[in-house]
């Protein structure tokens, strides 16, 4: 059994629990409600577990019709929106703040602490769905002010070995 999701950790995980707690109080599987909002159960669990991307706008509406949850879901969707970072992102920087060193290996593209500011927007932007593009400079905010982990003079002790294809591909779409 999964262990229970603290709604006091961030708005995301209250998100997700307050959609599960009205699921249950309906007696829906994830399928169900999947099926009610015109998504897949899967997409249903990370929303409840608070392990995938955030839920759009659109998904909040759906979910509180079939949840019959007053519009509760739609006015905690801008405070989740508004979170820097997902949950199981902050666990991992939280794990890479405290390295003493860190060891990688990519072969798709330069990792994020070590991207400039132009390769990664372009990244980011390949990375975001249609209606996310305006998200991309707060995320490459973001992105940026992490690098402080690396670049510190007691920073973060970073190995990484790049496959050539990294190094050798023609460039993204332009800006």
């Amino acid at each position: 059994m999964s262990e229970e999701l603290d709604p006091t950790s961030s708005l995301a995980a209250l998100y997700g629990y307050r959609a599960k707690k009205a699921r249950e109080r309906l007696g829906l599987t994830q399928t169900q409600v999947g099926t009610r909002t015109h998504t897949h159960s899967t997409r249903i669990n990370q929303i409840e577990r608070n392990t995938g991307s955030r839920p759009t706008l659109e998904l909040s509406k759906l979910m509180d019709q079939a949840l019959d949850t007053d519009e509760l879901l739609q006015d905690l969707w801008p405070h989740v929106e508004s979170e820097r970072y997902p949950d199981y992102a902050q666990a991992f920087m939280r794990y890479e703040a405290q390295a003493v060193g860190i060891q990688e290996f990519t072969g798709h593209v330069v990792p994020g602490l070590l991207q400039t500011r132009s390769y990664a927007r372009a990244v980011l932007r390949l990375a975001q769905l249609p209606e996310a593009k305006q998200d991309v400079e707060r995320n490459l905010a973001a992105r940026m002010s992490r690098q402080s982990l690396i670049l510190r003079p007691d920073g973060t002790r970073w190995e990484v070995i790049l496959d050539e294809g990294v190094i050798l591909r023609v460039k993204f779409p332009p800006d």
